[in-house]
């Protein structure tokens, strides 16, 4: 009986071998690129900008290797990314460019780049509007850009001093975004206080910088909180309201100190 038992325990321990394959050892160069990848997204996030941008760098090199379109065109977008954020816009153009005519790396990635392309020409808002023309032409939909699109097209508007249109489109963005879209729910407030403040209208221009301001809080942005309080400080001074005024201007100072910024120098 013993025998019996451990033989058969042999039996089912042999099966069990046979059954479950050794798995394939992941290549060096596919963790290599998800490796560089990650720290390129943490980087980003976390504003360290000349980092995202060298391991950008090392993941494109890499994603080319591998003969990955779709992630060769993921860090270009992240890579200019970085590099606009560091003030490198003919940088950032170069990298986006060869993104533009080439198919293999398909129509979202195409749309994300004209997208960028538009946002980077500003103030030049023909060209802006060109760019932009595109990406809204390849986006499938319902387009995932539609509402990053919308923002932009209010900020090429006011490029024009065209404060009607501005509010107009950002008042369609608040009417139709999914509150998942906080960031750009955050800029079309903005937007729309500003073409309030703009048409001489401050008192319904106050209560939109305010829901602004609480998103991007929550949102974790300095540079958007700084964009948000200089705005309240000019609707402030339109309404003469001295408390909001000392209130935002403190406010403002006390980012400025933690980014190191100049709230004067700011436009």
């Amino acid at each position: 009986m013993f025998w019996q038992r451990l033989n058969l325990l042999l039996l089912l321990a042999l099966l069990g071998a046979c059954s479950s394959a050794p798995k394939e050892p992941i290549p060096a160069l596919r963790m290599a690129v998800h490796d560089s990848h990650s720290k390129a997204l943490r980087a980003i996030r976390q504003e360290d900008l000349a980092s995202a941008a060298e391991y950008w760098q090392q993941t494109l090199l890499r994603y080319q290797a591998l003969d990955d379109w779709q992630g060769q065109g993921q860090a270009r977008l992240g890579l200019a990314q970085a590099q606009q954020k560091r003030g490198q816009l003919e940088a950032a153009q170069g990298t986006l460019k060869p993104l533009l005519a080439q198919v293999l790396f398909g129509e979202a990635i195409r749309a994300q780049a004209y997208l960028q392309l538009a946002m980077i020409s500003l103030p030049d808002a023909g060209v802006a509007a060109m760019y932009l023309a595109e990406s809204e032409r390849l986006c499938a939909k319902p387009c995932a850009l539609q509402w990053a699109q919308l923002n932009l097209a209010a900020k090429i508007a006011a490029s024009k001093l065209d404060w009607p249109r501005v509010a107009a489109i950002s008042r369609q963005l608040l009417a139709t975004a999914p509150a998942t879209e906080r960031a750009e729910i955050a800029h079309a407030h903005r937007l729309q206080a500003l073409a309030l403040l703009r048409q001489q209208q401050a008192g319904g221009a106050l209560p939109h910088i305010q829901a602004a301001l609480e998103l991007d809080r929550v949102l974790a942005k300095p540079a958007w909180l700084i964009e948000d309080y200089r705005l309240q400080l000019e609707i402030a001074i339109a309404l003469g309201d001295e408390a909001l005024q000392q209130e935002s201007g403190q406010r403002l100072q006390s980012v400025c100190q933690a980014v190191r910024c100049d709230p004067a120098d700011l436009r």
